[in-house]
């Protein structure tokens, strides 16, 4: 077996250990080190083997991008159980790969391979192996970690709102000057403190968003929601807090953990993270409340067909209605005539 073969075989095998003795360490891939290109690989192969790939076939191919090397060749990975794929050219001489690097735009020689989700493999900046840091760069490296060591104290983190906000106001300026000297996109040394900001953020507005909500909670309360008009009026009143809504945002909503029986709530972003859940009961309640009433009083005044209400979304189309929007509707139908129309235009 040729070293290139080996290679090969041990990237459809999956294994960094045999990675690591026949790739050369005098090398870089990707223009990264050995050992941290090999670190990103191992990262993808595991997100393979979640999904209950063993095994990955190996396509042949070549890249067809106008920024890399003109039909430069490689080979497309794909996994035996998801077809999930990841794709990489291979620059070599006739006895060694002499570089490895993931691309976005590969396509295979066999077309008729079935490919699904593809995986990429991305080195940072500050992951080159030609990056060198200057003082300043080392400053907020260290500022960030210590703001990170300063939050995550254990390996399940209970913060309260005001554990949030302290955090926050703290270090603002911190991110403020990342921000502005570096894009984090971009070094994987802020990638924690840049996470962990948008997530203490978020939590600190959402927690504004949840104290906004009691006034439109109160009013529900006076109304009988049987009684349709008054229903139809109050959804569209608020329509614009409901359109701030993001469900996605607030998935975390749904389960409630508990710690020395206090309620807790977990963000989806961080397995470490659990936040007081007091805070944050007028957004279960809208979720379960304003958006329920809402859904179905739109699908029941809709006044669109799928194609309509599908060509009608894409904003910069001649054909944008917002479908989406209940008050589009009934002012569409006028179903409850001039009394509730008035009240939507006022």
């Amino acid at each position: 077996m040729t070293k290139k073969e080996a290679v090969l075989k041990y990237f459809s095998a999956m294994d960094i250990d045999m990675l690591e003795l026949v790739l050369d360490d005098d090398k870089t891939y990707q223009g990264a080190t050995k050992e941290i290109f090999l670190q990103k690989l191992d990262q993808v192969f595991n997100l393979f083997k979640k999904e209950n790939d063993t095994q990955l076939a190996v396509h042949r191919g070549s890249c067809h991008s106008e920024f890399c090397i003109k039909n430069a060749t490689g080979y497309s990975f794909v996994g035996n159980h998801t077809n999930n794929y990841i794709s990489f050219v291979f620059e070599e001489n006739a006895a060694d790969f002499t570089d490895i690097h993931f691309c976005t735009e590969f396509e295979l020689d066999d077309k008729a391979v079935d490919t699904n989700w593809f995986f990429s493999l991305e080195i940072s900046t500050d992951e080159t192996a030609d990056f060198i840091p200057d003082i300043d760069f080392l400053l907020l490296v260290q500022k960030a970690k210590t703001a990170c060591e300063e939050l995550l104290t254990q390996k399940q983190v209970y913060l309260n709102l005001e554990d949030c906000e302290y955090w926050q106001n703290k270090y603002h300026a911190l991110n403020e000057e990342i921000a502005m000297e570096y894009n984090v996109l971009d070094y994987n040394s802020f990638t924690e403190f840049d996470d962990l900001y948008g997530i203490v953020n978020g939590i600190v507005s959402n927690a504004s968003f949840a104290k906004d909500i009691e006034s439109i909670k109160n009013e529900y309360y006076t109304f009988n929601p049987i009684d349709e008009p008054f229903l139809l009026d109050w959804l569209v009143r608020y329509e614009q807090r409901y359109n701030e809504f993001d469900l996605q945002d607030y998935n975390y909503l749904d389960t409630i953990f508990y710690n020395n029986g206090e309620a807790y709530l977990k963000t989806d972003n961080h397995p470490a993270i659990y936040f007081t859940a007091s805070p944050f009961e007028n957004l279960s309640w809208f979720k379960k409340t304003y958006v329920t009433h809402y859904m179905r009083m739109l699908e029941k005044y809709n006044t669109l067909d799928i194609e309509e209400r599908n060509r009608g979304r894409d904003p910069f189309s001649e054909y944008y209605i917002n479908p989406d929007s209940l008050k589009y509707h009934l002012d569409m139908t006028y179903k409850y005539g001039i009394q509730l129309k008035l009240k939507f235009e006022n």
